[in-house]
């Protein structure tokens, strides 16, 4: 019996470890998010420090229609969303015309009710490298309870 008892303690602890992500089932409903952006332009040969450049706060409703998620900002239109991007852990690259744009996902589960994701994109310019530019956008969302 506390052969049986320490293994299915064992389990449950092992299982309880895991690390937390947020999942579609998750999202599904309205959420309250901060948007906040920040810019680093090109500058000598390097990016520059970040510049805040905006912050705004919004309603985010996530929905599922015909197995897919969609989410909406309050208006007419809702757009698919791709939560696997997020953890891909990689980069998404882009070329054309001289112009490279990279751009990197993460989501962090904070609590059930709570979420973050960050996104960070490259834009590099072969002909024009003052025009160079570098974007951290970061959401953070609680959820609105009824």
């Amino acid at each position: 019996m506390k052969k049986l008892l320490l293994s299915s303690l064992v389990g449950l602890v092992l299982v309880g470890c895991g690390e937390k992500k947020v999942t579609e089932e998750m999202l599904i409903g309205e959420w309250d998010c901060t948007f906040s952006g920040q810019e680093a332009k090109w500058e000598n040969g390097k990016f520059s420090d970040y510049a805040p450049l905006k912050q705004d706060k919004g309603m985010i409703r996530y929905f599922m229609k015909d197995n897919t998620l969609f989410f909406n900002f309050g208006t007419d239109t809702s757009y698919p969303y791709n939560l696997k991007a997020y953890y891909n852990d990689s980069m998404d690259i882009k070329s054309n015309n001289g112009v490279t744009s990279k751009t990197q996902k993460t989501m962090n589960y904070l609590s059930p009710d709570k979420f973050k994701t960050t996104e960070l994109t490259e834009i590099l310019i072969d002909n024009a490298p003052n025009a160079n530019r570098k974007m951290n956008v970061e959401i953070n969302c609680d959820r609105v309870k009824n």
